[in-house]
């Protein structure tokens, strides 16, 4: 850990350790933390300046890839006693800062947070600069003012963000935190999409290359019969899919007409996946989608959960199958999806059963848990798991959304399907009384 108890620290001492490090005397990690640290007692402007001015040194890399949070130590000394000074220092040592992208990134998001309108210009100066094309895109939404909330913050800033926002597409490689908040901010209803066709228009320029990069891919390794692309291939990809998908889902919020022959491409290719953000975005546009397709992409437990979502979101609920609209179904994808979740196995599980409902009723509310085992050879050694989802009203619409959907990965053999439920229903409230009814025979009851 580092040393930040406050104590002086002269030129001279900063100078030393710089020279340690030229001279390659400090070794590994730990070393280079303990040579550092004594400098983070009391870091004034003028020291950060000599580390930041010595980035260019062959030795740098060692403090830029090495550690992030010596990097953010730099530029939080740079300027500590008025924020505003910290600007010119970013804006004249920016390319030295590019030798990371995360620091390089830290440096932008401490100019979002002093949100005076000469650090938000400088923002968005740097983040046009050809060295940001790597760096993940943090918009200046903060800080807030005092006794304000994010909506009414974001309503003032909405007429100044986007303009600038929309300006970066084509230049930043991280179109998906454009699009993200582009999203966010529709959902609010702070932003109308249909006031900027051109905007509109350059981002269907952009799922178009990316879409045509991806089917590139797909046909180059059907071709020669790839099974393994290079690691180059599959991120060159798998950047182009998830654009793509990022830009759909801008789609899915707005009507672009212009759009239609994109959605029709997307939608005649073969990825499933990729046809889900499509179909959400063609039924936006008001366009034909055949009910075979929607029943195709319902089938799948993880696929049917994020149809239901990206539907919801949107108001088209109504296209959702009818076959695959049951709470039951709807509990087995949320139970996939929490599954394969990269937290958890970060896999769809190969077998999924339902083995109980569990009825809770609280205040007069009767909700249903639907209680599963699941298994995967790779994660569960053959061995079945238990995992529940939940809960949902007894009475009413089926919906997603169980705040308790969990699994502690124990094995079905070491509880009662009602030992089981006991375990999970403690996390919403201990010794709480429930009854549960069996709908399989693969678990003891009691």
């Amino acid at each position: 850990m580092f040393n930040f108890k406050r104590k002086k620290v002269s030129a001279r001492t900063v100078r030393r350790v710089l020279d340690r490090l030229r001279s390659g005397k400090v070794r590994g990690w730990e070393a280079l933390e303990k040579t550092l640290s004594p400098i983070y007692g009391d870091m004034d402007f003028g020291t950060a300046r000599l580390l930041i001015e010595a980035a260019t040194e062959p030795f740098a890399a060692k403090i830029y890839s090495g550690s992030d949070t010596i990097g953010y130590q730099l530029l939080d000394a740079a300027g500590r006693d008025e924020q505003e000074d910290r600007i010119p220092f970013i804006e004249q040592n920016y390319a030295k800062l590019s030798a990371n992208d995360n620091i390089q990134s830290r440096a932008l998001r401490l100019l979002a947070d002093i949100g005076t309108a000469k650090a938000l210009e400088s923002f968005w100066k740097l983040l046009k600069l050809p060295e940001s094309k790597g760096v993940e895109l943090h918009v200046p939404m903060v800080p807030l003012k005092a006794g304000s909330n994010w909506r009414d913050d974001a309503a003032e800033r909405a007429p100044y963000i986007f303009p600038a926002v929309f300006d970066l597409i084509g230049h930043s490689n991280d179109l998906p935190s454009i699009c993200d908040l582009i999203v966010k901010y529709s959902q609010e209803g702070l932003l109308d999409l249909s006031n900027y066709p051109d905007t509109m228009a350059k981002l269907n320029d952009e799922a178009e290359r990316s879409l045509n990069a991806s089917l590139e891919y797909d046909a180059r390794c059907k071709e020669l019969g790839l099974v393994e692309p290079t690691a180059e291939e599959f991120d060159e990809a798998f950047t182009a899919e998830q654009n793509l998908e990022w830009v759909l889902d801008v789609f899915r919020h707005t009507k672009f007409p212009e759009a239609e022959p994109l959605l029709n491409r997307v939608l005649a290719a073969s990825d499933l996946r990729m046809k889900i953000f499509a179909v959400a975005a063609a039924l936006k546009q008001e366009m034909q989608v055949s009910s075979q397709l929607l029943n195709e992409i319902a089938e799948t437990p993880a696929r049917r959960a994020t149809l239901w979502q990206l539907l919801e979101e949107c108001g088209l609920l109504e296209h959702f199958p009818e076959s695959y609209r049951t709470q039951r179904l709807l509990a087995e994808a949320e139970m996939v999806m929490w599954i394969r979740h990269p937290f958890e196995w970060d896999a769809v599980p190969e077998m999924l059963e339902l083995q109980a409902i569990v009825e809770v009723e609280v205040e007069g509310e009767t909700n249903h848990y639907y209680l599963f085992t699941f298994s995967h050879s790779e994660f569960s050694e053959g061995k079945t798991c238990v995992g529940i989802a939940g809960p949902y009203p007894k009475e009413g619409p089926p919906k997603i959304g169980g705040r308790w959907t969990f699994s502690h990965f124990k094995q079905l053999e070491e509880l009662s399907l009602r030992q089981h439920a006991a375990t999970f229903l403690d996390r919403v409230e201990e010794g709480i009384e429930f009854e549960i009814v069996p709908v399989s025979t693969g678990g003891n009851l009691d």
